[in-house]
């Protein structure tokens, strides 16, 4: 009913909103109905740069941003003197091409349109930084320099539209200017990347983000869409950038509490994942949002470039979302799918005969056609079969095996080398056979519930990719405040023995980072299941020993320290935050690791956190939250663990595992205090109190705030699903429009 309602206030409201569709945001004042409060904004902007602009000489050109900034703002304060050497570091990785590079090149651009003409940054300076940005190598299509190994990273969503917006404005900057890598003018670089962004753009309106509801990567998708709502001259660009930005900040404000956006996440590691303030993403939501009272830290890349913006508001509505206390349930579908275990035996028998086999598109997105290999690489799935002809031809036609992203897999490459070349039908078995393991980076189609209250929130990526490897990937979440959280891992290995947190983070698979293998795991709002069956073996050696290790056992973090209240009883671990609580049970009884004296570094908890479940890698994991005012005249937190205590819980195996696989699952059923019999399991729909659970083939989003079917070039944003002195933003590509609206 909401979703009709929602879609006839958009049917309704279309001509008003539309009104003058052809103008951009651009052509009036940043001020308005829809948008923040200015006189709002800049009093965050002047919290934020007091954090961020400190009294000692930048290193960086994102504090010197700051720094510039605030003085301009600030008669008090005076900037100090950059240093001579200030941003050696950034031109060195540039000029090597290391990873990340690409980062610093984009901050490096900032600084140059925003400040070349300050006195402080100097003739001198500008001239360094346009040689270093004239000299970059914008695609891994460009020539590499003499000597050099690239090891940029083009390929994740994130580093795509960084390396397309950076050669955008270099090329409507210097027009004229011969780029020094690859003798181009700037004009032809401005060519090559603006459908390449436009391309973008769309794509991620559609289908969403492939590093979905990222703590890391979302600010770095930030960082590129600011950088072209500034500089670019491209009316198209900068609205529909304004526009997808818009979206990213939605999902930021609908998925975080307290500060915490603690929800299940397409890319993140150990540093973000176990508190609120290490998340790359935190200082965005407490500048736009400030649902916390952890501070800053420091200054940050997308809260700098965001604070100095002139071209860019929030509409009202989204920081209305942020700070709603509302009992909200979001499902969204992002990404497409991708046939990685699969081929018809019409496929097989081709590529036995020596021919390359794609499957048919998806969504009108070909794996055939070289100019969607985009897509798929922003899905990094380079090592799918239907993916691997176009990335094989990438490697070898750009001298790419010597690169660290792809060393490590040259004797797969020599499995597949004949006298004349390649055999890539053979390549494309090959890496159907090995998918469970090898397609560890692959993002692909992905449906996330998140239920969010005022005392927890909890999140879960519905049957994921089960059994299989996958780096970076976070299944799900109890989120109670900023370091409260509960959420389970199948181990890759151990951590160095350091005192440094967050160093066991590369390479794959970590011990809390992502998964050695990913669960089937299915929430229905206050409760989840996770079901841990990995699905292919540790292999004895070679590179498929690296592409398949994995420890005996599963394990949850539950850090003591951070809750009020932590209670043991049997199956069941319980934790009290505030008036929040989370239940989890695991089917292998488990038990919390002691640290101390081990060398491990524990981030200053000076109690256990580590609950961990040995016995195997196969596991069952229930998560069940609730609130002191659900519980209130029912006993209240020990009600609450009574009632899960006493609750029956059924997990039943499901008998000797399929040929090449570790287990072969588990089918559960649990007694829910709270939602009556939950039944799920391996092969099994899930199932709440009789009724068929729908966990897949969501719209691309669906929630109290936001209405768009999956695929469709228009989404509407409301604070209320009602027009009437409602504020939201709708958005319309076929039309060109970006238009927050507000009483």
């Amino acid at each position: 009913m909401l979703k009709k309602a929602l879609l006839a206030l958009v049917v309704l409201a279309t001509p008003l909103l539309a009104a003058g569709s052809c103008d951009s945001i651009f052509s009036g004042p940043l001020v308005g109905p829809g948008l923040v409060d200015e006189a709002w904004f800049q009093s965050r902007i002047d919290d934020y740069l007091a954090v961020a602009a400190p009294a000692a000489s930048a290193s960086d050109p994102v504090t010197a941003i700051a720094q510039l900034e605030r003085s301009r703002r600030d008669p008090a304060y005076v900037m100090p003197p950059l240093a001579a050497d200030a941003f050696a570091s950034r031109f060195a990785l540039m000029a090597t091409l290391e990873d990340t590079s690409d980062f610093g090149a984009l901050y490096l651009l900032n600084l140059l349109m925003g400040y070349r003409d300050e006195p402080a940054l100097g003739a001198a300076r500008v001239a360094q930084i346009e040689a270093a940005l004239f000299a970059y190598k914008y695609w891994w299509d460009e020539p590499t320099p003499a000597g050099i190994v690239d090891d940029n990273y083009y390929w994740s969503e994130n580093h795509q539209l960084i390396f397309h917006a950076l050669e955008l404005i270099m090329g409507q900057e210097y027009p004229t200017t011969v780029f020094t890598n690859d003798g181009k003018t700037g004009a032809q670089h401005h060519e090559h990347a603006r459908p390449l962004i436009l391309k973008w753009l769309d794509h991620r309106l559609r289908f969403g983000f492939s590093e979905w509801h990222s703590d890391v990567y979302y600010a770095k998708d930030i960082e590129p869409l600011i950088t072209l709502i500034e500089w670019a001259d491209d009316d198209e660009i900068r609205t529909k950038a304004s526009a997808i930005l818009d979206l990213v900040l939605f999902d930021i404000a609908s998925h975080s509490l307290h500060g915490n956006m603690g929800v299940t996440h397409g890319r993140t590691y150990k540093k973000d994942t176990t508190k609120a303030r290490d998340q790359d993403i935190f200082p965005v939501s407490k500048f736009l949002f400030d649902e916390t009272s952890e501070p800053y830290g420091g200054g940050s890349v997308s809260p700098t470039l965001l604070s100095r913006s002139t071209r860019y508001r929030m509409p009202e509505a989204i920081r209305r979302i942020g700070k709603s206390r509302e009992i909200s349930i979001d499902r969204q579908r992002m990404n497409l799918p991708i046939p990685e275990l699969t081929m018809t035996p019409e496929q097989i028998a081709a590529a036995g005969s020596g021919h390359v086999v794609f499957p048919d598109p998806v969504h009108g997105v070909s794996f055939s056609d070289p100019d969607d290999f985009g897509v798929w690489l922003g899905q990094a799935a380079l090592t799918a079969w239907p993916v691997v002809p176009h990335t094989l031809a990438m490697i070898e036609g750009h001298d790419l095996w010597e690169s660290e992203h792809f060393a490590d897999f040259k004797s797969l490459r020599d499995v597949v080398a004949t006298p004349s070349g390649l055999n890539i039908p053979f390549a494309q078995v090959v890496a159907l056979g090995l998918a469970r393991m090898l397609s560890f980076g692959q993002l692909s189609e992905v449906n996330t519930y998140t239920y969010r209250t005022p005392d927890f929130m909890l999140s879960t990526a519905q049957s994921y990719r089960p059994g299989n490897r996958s780096d970076q990937r976070h299944v799900w979440q109890a989120t109670l405040d900023e370091r409260a959280i509960v959420f389970t891992t199948h181990p890759g290995q151990l951590p160095p023995v350091t005192d440094k947190w967050g160093e066991d983070n590369e390479p794959g698979p970590s011990y809390w980072t992502g998964q050695a293998t990913l669960p089937r795991a299915a929430q229905h709002e206050n409760v989840a299941i996770a079901i841990y069956a990995p699905q292919y073996l540790v292999q004895p050696s070679g590179v498929t020993r690296l592409i398949s290790r994995y420890l005996n056992f599963t394990h949850a973090f539950f850090p003591k320290s951070r809750f009020d209240e932590v209670v043991q009883d049997g199956h069941w671990v319980f934790g009290r935050r505030g008036d929040g609580y989370v239940g989890l049970y695991s089917h292998r009884i488990p038990a919390f690791k002691d640290y101390a004296g081990t060398g491990w570094a524990t981030d200053a908890m000076t109690e256990p956190f580590d609950l961990i479940a040995d016995g195997g890698p196969d596991n069952v994991w229930i998560a069940e939250c609730g609130r002191a005012v659900e519980w209130e005249g029912r006993g209240g937190f020990a009600g609450f663990r009574a009632a899960l205590t006493g609750a029956r819980v059924d997990v039943v195996s499901l008998g000797p595992p399929p040929s090449g696989a570790q287990s072969s699952g588990f089918s559960v059923r649990f007694e829910s205090p709270s939602q009556g019999v939950v039944r799920f399991g391996w092969n099994e729909p899930l199932e709440v109190a009789g009724q068929q659970i729908s966990i897949s083939d969501y719209p691309r989003h669906a929630s109290p705030w936001a209405q768009q079917a999956f695929g469709d070039r228009r989404a509407l944003v409301m604070d209320q699903p009602s027009l009437a002195g409602g504020h939201g933003v709708w958005i319309d590509f076929d039309s060109g429009v970006r238009r927050p609206f507000g009483p």
